[in-house]
């Protein structure tokens, strides 16, 4: 059977990062505590990965490319 592959992220799909303002300690554990037993823990983590990733262009720091 053919994969469909417009249901799943690829290595070569582009995405952007952004927020309109600093996430806290705070935010992030009303994240977990509230939201990720409603949204599950996948999106939890795929959010929690984006926001790492963003955590560390706004502070500068190089990161490096995911590999697959």
């Amino acid at each position: 059977m053919m994969k469909k592959h417009w249901n799943e992220i690829q290595p070569i799909d582009h995405y952007t990062v952004g927020t309109h303002g600093m996430l806290q300690e705070y935010d992030r554990k009303i994240i977990t505590f509230l939201y990720q037993p409603l949204i599950g823990t996948v999106c939890y983590s795929l959010y929690m990965s984006l926001w790492g990733k963003w955590k560390r262009i706004a502070s500068g720091r190089r990161i490096p490319p995911i590999t697959t």
